[in-house]
């Protein structure tokens, strides 16, 4: 006989002397899957993501794995590590949770979060807090759809400015409404020696794809000569891709 609830096989004898149990009830004990402690002596052959940062957890050490048994599926194995984070404690974090950003620090994070600094709410939320949390997000997120071009490329934020206060003493005193964080060597970190305000057209034309035009022996990004010449952005680009010479591109 099946059981009518998990197709597992069942004799006459054993499902007759025992009593109903709800659907629900017998799937529930069914993907229940054993407790596992942590085996510190478990061998890890996988990518490492030891020195790799994720938020304010920089990863430490291999701690080890726990292995979940289940009777009728495949055992589970959660990996551990050992983080260190901004603020000096350490906390052990699953694979799962670094990477899909779930654990962003030790706790801390959620301490300071409730802190009123006036610039976080949702009412009256400050645009440079938008600046640093955009900052903040694409070099330490995986899921932000700028990572690869920052924390992909090992661009971090240095400790003091992962906290919005210490972003606000450094810079707050140098910002206008309008302007975004620029960092002055492309390859450097974010931080106070390294980064400037900029609007953003300035910002545009350092970037690493931006197109550069030599003009009568002056050089600027495409879209600058583009609005100076009052050339339709889209038309000089089309020349451009079939090989006009600089000179013709914007006229």
């Amino acid at each position: 006989m099946t059981c009518t609830f998990c197709r597992c096989p069942q004799n006459d004898e054993a499902s007759a002397s025992r009593s109903w149990t709800p659907a629900s009830e017998h799937n529930r004990k069914l993907i229940t899957f054993m407790p596992a402690e942590l085996d510190t002596t478990y061998a890890f052959t996988g990518q490492s993501l030891v020195a790799q940062q994720f938020n304010r957890l920089t990863v430490r050490a291999f701690a080890g794995a726990k292995i979940y048994y289940h009777p009728t599926r495949q055992r589970h194995i959660s990996y551990h590590w050992l983080c260190d984070c901004v603020c000096g404690a350490s906390i052990i974090v699953t694979t799962a949770n670094l990477q899909s950003g779930h654990a962003q620090s030790c706790g801390c994070l959620q301490k300071e979060s409730r802190i009123k600094h006036g610039y976080g709410g949702r009412k009256n939320r400050h645009s440079l807090y938008h600046v640093w949390d955009a900052m903040v997000q694409r070099c330490t997120n995986p899921n932000n759809k700028g990572y690869a071009n920052y924390g992909g490329r090992g661009i971090t934020v240095c400790s003091k400015w992962l906290r919005f206060e210490g972003f606000v003493d450094d810079m707050g005193h140098l910002w206008n409404p309008g302007l975004l964080i620029e960092r002055v060597g492309n390859d450097g970190n974010y931080c106070k020696e390294n980064c400037v305000f900029a609007d953003r057209d300035t910002q545009n034309g350092n970037k690493r794809n931006t197109v550069h035009i030599t003009i009568n022996g002056v050089t600027r990004p495409f879209f600058v000569w583009g609005k100076e010449m009052g050339c339709n952005y889209s038309t000089a680009r089309r020349r451009y891709k079939c090989g006009w010479p600089a000179e013709r591109l914007f006229t």
